[in-house]
C-alpha cells in the first residue's frame, strides 16, 4: 500500500470519454485542477482519503488552450494552486506547477497537465532528445503516503496511440495515454514519485527515433498533494523540459484548431498512475 501516493484514490471515479479511432496528432491543451478530501486524524493515508470521498474544487484550461491557472484555492481543507503553460515561442514546451498545504484532518491536491503534438520535418531519420527538470520542497511531518509529488512525462508516437483520438479534454487523453504507458520503452517515459521530507531536485530525459514525417505527442503531468496538518507539497518551482539545441529545426508544432467543449472534469489529473493503482489492487 505504500508504493504510491495514489494507491487507493480515484480508480472508481475515472471514466474515459475520448473517442477511440485513428490518432490525430495536431492538437494540444493545458489543464489545471484542485481537489480535496478528508483524513481520519493527521496520519493521512490514501485509502482513508478514497473512502472519505474526493471533491473537485476548481479547474481551468482545456483543449487547444495554451495556459491554465486555478489561482489560489483556499478552503477548509487547506490551500492549493496549480498551473500549466505551453510556451508557444520555443516548440510549445510545457511548464507545470502545483502546490498544496493541508489543514488538520484534511487532504488537498493540485494537479496540472499539458499535451502537445509534433511532426518531425527532418530530411533523414534522427533521434529527438528531451531534458526534464523537476524542483520542489516537501514537508511530510507524519511520513504518510497521502503527501507527496508525482511527475510523469511520455513520448507517444502515432503507432503507440493509434486507438486514441485527440478530441477531448487533455486530462481525458492523458489518462488514456497513461494506461498505455506501461508498454512504452524506458526511453519514452519518465515517472517520479516521492513522499520524503526536504528539497527535491530531479532530472530525467526522453528520446525517440523519428523518420521524416513521423508524428508524436509529449504528454506531461504533475501532482502535488498534502494530507494532515502541517503537510506541504510545494512544486511551484516547476516541472519543465527542453529539447536538445537544434531540435527546433526538425520539429513542427501545430497551429490552432477549433476548440471543442471540454467534458466534465473527472479528477483525471491522477490518471498517470492508474496503472500502478490497478497493479496494487490486483495483489
Amino acid at each position: 500500500m505504500k508504493k504510491t501516493i495514489f494507491s487507493a484514490i480515484i480508480l472508481s471515479t475515472c471514466s474515459f470519454s475520448a473517442t477511440l479511432s485513428a490518432a490525430t496528432l495536431n492538437q494540444w491543451g493545458a489543464v489545471s485542477g484542485v481537489a480535496s478530501g478528508s483524513c481520519v486524524g493527521n496520519s493521512c493515508n490514501p485509502l482513508g482519503v478514497f473512502l472519505g470521498g474526493i471533491t473537485e474544487e476548481t479547474r481551468d484550461g482545456g483543449l487547444n488552450v495554451l495556459s491554465s491557472d486555478t489561482g489560489l484555492t483556499s478552503i477548509v481543507q487547506g490551500d492549493a494552486r496549480a498551473s500549466a503553460a505551453i510556451d508557444n515561442t520555443v516548440l510549445n514546451l510545457p511548464t507545470l506547477k502545483a502546490i498544496a498545504t493541508a489543514n488538520n484532518d484534511a487532504w488537498i491536491g493540485g494537479g496540472s497537465f499539458a499535451l502537445q503534438g509534433y511532426e518531425f520535418i527532418g530530411a533523414i531519420a534522427d533521434t529527438v532528445n528531451l531534458n526534464i527538470t523537476f524542483d520542489g520542497t516537501l514537508t511530510n511531518p507524519d511520513g504518510d503516503d497521502a503527501t507527496g509529488f508525482a511527475v510523469a512525462m511520455y513520448f507517444f508516437s502515432a503507432a503507440d496511440i493509434n486507438s486514441v483520438t485527440i478530441n477531448a479534454d487533455p486530462t481525458v487523453v492523458f489518462g488514456a495515454m497513461s494506461l498505455l504507458a506501461s508498454a512504452l520503452p524506458d526511453n519514452q517515459k519518465y515517472e517520479f514519485t516521492t513522499h520524503t521530507d526536504g528539497a527535491v531536485n530531479e532530472t530525467g530525459s526522453l528520446s525517440l527515433l523519428l523518420n521524416p514525417g513521423d508524428q508524436f505527442y509529449l504528454a506531461s503531468g504533475l501532482l502535488a498533494t498534502a494530507g494532515g496538518g502541517g503537510a506541504i507539497a510545494d512544486a511551484f518551482s516547476t516541472l519543465s523540459a527542453s529539447f536538445d539545441p537544434g531540435t527546433e529545426n526538425v520539429l513542427n508544432a501545430p497551429t490552432p484548431l477549433t476548440v471543442p467543449e471540454a467534458p466534465t472534469w473527472l479528477l483525471l489529473f491522477f490518471a498517470p498512475f492508474l496503472k500502478r493503482i490497478r497493479a496494487i489492487r490486483s495483489h
